[in-house]
């Protein structure tokens, strides 16, 4: 007799979604530069202009962020790339703006959501294994 494994879909949280996508922002190359792209087309057209935040809409970047930001957008839309140091401010400087991603309609909430059951699954594959190495390690000392 077989048998089936059910999955419960877990229910994601606001703050769940926030935490991995500072953290998918922080180790991906790629996230990095989409949160860059997405965060500035929020912002107002006299911003990208100026490269200033003008309007307090939380919408765009931050007034500390706006100049070096749309730079890094300028720079990206001419060669197609950043360099190494852009991408490693990116990936520190775009965690902060976790939040307003999810506000976009330019995520899809249900891969981002797949994305944190596969990490969420991970981690407790690796706790369990940890476990089980304890208990192992336990069991030798007894004998």
């Amino acid at each position: 007799m077989s048998e089936e494994k059910t999955t419960k879909k877990r229910k994601i949280s606001k703050k769940a979604r926030i935490k991995w996508l500072k953290y998918a922002i922080s180790t991906k190359r790629g996230c990095a530069i989409r949160a860059l792209l997405y965060i500035y087309e929020n912002q107002t057209e006299d911003e990208k202009n100026t490269r200033t935040t003008k309007e307090h809409n939380c919408m765009g970047f931050n007034s500390f962020d706006a100049d070096m930001l749309t730079g890094y957008v300028r720079y990206y839309q001419t060669y197609n790339s950043l360099t190494e140091n852009q991408v490693k401010t990116l990936m520190q400087c775009m965690q902060k703006y976790a939040e307003q991603l999810l506000n976009t309609n330019k995520l899809d909430l249900e891969r981002v959501d797949a994305y944190i059951e596969r990490r969420m699954a991970e981690e407790e594959a690796k706790a369990k294994l940890a476990a089980e190495g304890q208990d192992h390690v336990q069991e030798e000392q007894v004998q």
